[in-house]
């Protein structure tokens, strides 16, 4: 019936959408939730020894997700869990364990955090100023667009009188004005 239960929950959980429910309170306390489901799940499946040696990666899976999806808070919190679980369910089920075989875990899990967040807040970053060079290239390609439609129209013209007007009807467009005026000097 627990197991039923927790399969139940894990399923629920994972048909989230995290793209959009973490932007929410409610996003962080459903990762934070699914963390700590995944995490008993795999704890569960540590005490199995036919199933012990499949955990590892699939400890790192969970703290690999968080890393990329959550925020820094929640990916200690997790990393901490998964490294006392991991450690600590064997000790406690009598298995004996060297130093060697406590420590390199541990550290795995801690440098796997460590480094996918690290990965995961520059590459952000990139993406962000990759969007703000993305809006500048399209301001500016805007910008020649207008200074190419008055060169054009300059060029077209036969006089002043002729390409005044347009000149004028083009630039009080492209400012969002309703009214022109240009003044001429008479030397």
């Amino acid at each position: 019936a627990a197991t039923s239960g927790v399969a139940a929950m894990l399923a629920g959980l994972n048909l989230i959408r995290w793209d959009t429910a973490l932007h929410t309170r409610t996003g962080t306390v459903l990762l934070w939730l699914w963390a700590t489901v995944m995490l008993a799940a795999l704890g569960a499946a540590l005490s199995i020894e036919d199933l012990a040696n499949a955990t590892l990666g699939l400890y790192l899976a969970v703290i690999v997700f968080v890393a990329v999806i959550g925020r820094t808070r929640p990916l200690m919190w997790v990393t901490f869990v998964a490294i006392a679980s991991y450690l600590l369910i064997p000790v406690i089920q009598g298995h004996d364990r060297t130093v060697g075989s406590l420590a390199v875990p541990a550290v795995a899990f801690g440098a796997v955090a460590l480094i996918t967040r690290v990965v995961t807040i520059a590459l952000a970053n990139s993406l962000t100023r990759v969007a703000l060079q993305e809006d500048e290239l399209a301001r500016k390609e805007v910008s020649f667009e207008r200074l190419y439609e008055v060169s054009r129209t300059i060029a077209a013209g036969d006089s002043l009188e002729n390409v005044l007007p347009e000149l004028v009807g083009r630039i009080g467009t492209y400012l969002d004005s309703e009214v022109g005026v240009v003044l001429l000097r008479d030397d």
